[in-house]
């Protein structure tokens, strides 16, 4: 009995060398196609959400409006805003004043730009109301209108829910859109009891449930309003949301859920010592994985020194097999065979 289970260990200690060995040859063949494949320069590898995706923009600042009131800051945000997306990799198409027809060519032109696998951001600054559980972005040449006039505010207005829905068809990967629209009602009129009316919610836009791949942004919360500026010496061209979301476009490495927990708490803070109201952003989140603004880079090791490689010993001795750690090799490769598909 002793015989067999001594000659079983020996079978054993035999096959995990035979084994390793197989292992070693292999490592050592990956190494060798490392070395033909990669470059001859360092490689920067970036998060998998990263600036190698295609990037469209279309930005709308619609203004100067010419039947309800007009808005100062509107133009100025979309201007900094698409110069800011130019800056980290995106093809903007940047548009202002646009009327009901100009505003739907404009969307068609952005969604026939879209690819399939492509990162899509849509920001829009203007007037936006909520109806019965619809929001929509109003043209500059929306008409002033009364409560009884539902449909043509349904007819006349670009309904979110529909833009969101043909920007899924397009098949991106990251769909952004951004809402700088949570203004008071335009269509609030004074009746002759002294009361106010008003076409759909007083103030702001209302929950949406966007599909998935979508991450959505509010400027303000529901029923809160955007402020434009902070009073009379306050000399900053765009209103508060905006000029909070530019400063953090820039971080590296910032991803978007922190970065937009870190905007809700700057422009809170902003409007409560600046003007004593609430504002605090919101946002609807169906993303599927990290998103970057500006990817943190990071210069991968030299080829033929990352971990993987270094775990590999032409010389070594069926002694040092045997004490190796295959868990912690098995580790690194599979992280260098990610770096290196």
């Amino acid at each position: 009995m002793s015989a067999t289970i001594s000659e079983l260990r020996r079978v054993s200690t035999l096959l995990f060398c035979v084994f390793s060995a197989y292992a070693l040859l292999f490592s050592e063949h990956i190494t060798q196609l490392h070395a033909q494949e990669r470059p001859t320069t360092n490689v920067v590898t970036q998060s998998t959400t990263n600036t190698a995706a295609k990037r469209f923009a279309l930005v709308i600042g619609n203004g100067a409006y010419r039947n309800v009131p007009s808005l100062k800051n509107a133009k100025n945000d979309a201007a900094a805003i698409a110069a800011k997306l130019e800056k980290v990799g995106y093809e903007v198409l940047y548009v202002t004043d646009l009327d009901r027809r100009s505003m739907n060519q404009a969307v068609t032109t952005f969604l026939a730009r879209i690819e399939p696998g492509s990162e899509a951001l849509v920001y829009y600054a203007g007037h936006g109301v909520e109806l019965n559980g619809s929001n929509y972005l109003l043209p500059i040449d929306i008409p002033a209108l009364s409560p009884d006039q539902e449909r043509m505010l349904r007819t006349e207005g670009a309904n979110l829910t529909d833009l969101l829905l043909d920007l899924e068809a397009r098949s991106a990967r990251v769909t952004l859109v951004i809402l700088d629209a949570c203004r008071d009602n335009p269509f609030r009129e004074a009746n002759s009891g002294g009361t106010t009316r008003s076409l759909g919610s007083t103030r702001g836009l209302g929950r949406v449930d966007p599909p998935r791949g979508t991450f959505v942004i509010f400027s303000a919360g529901v029923g809160e309003q955007a402020i434009d500026n902070l009073g009379s010496e306050d000399t900053n061209p765009n209103g508060l949301f905006t000029r909070k979301l530019l400063t953090l476009l820039d971080q590296d490495g910032l991803e978007i859920r922190p970065m937009v927990q870190r905007l809700r708490a700057e422009v809170r803070q902003a409007a409560l010592s600046g003007t004593g109201r609430s504002q605090i952003p919101s946002y609807y989140d169906q993303l599927l994985g990290e998103f970057y603004f500006h990817p943190k880079s990071q210069v991968s090791e030299a080829p033929g020194e990352n971990s993987c490689d270094r775990l590999v010993d032409p010389n070594a001795s069926v002694a040092s097999l045997l004490k190796a750690d295959l868990e912690a090799g098995l580790q690194a490769c599979m992280t260098a065979t990610t770096q290196y598909p």
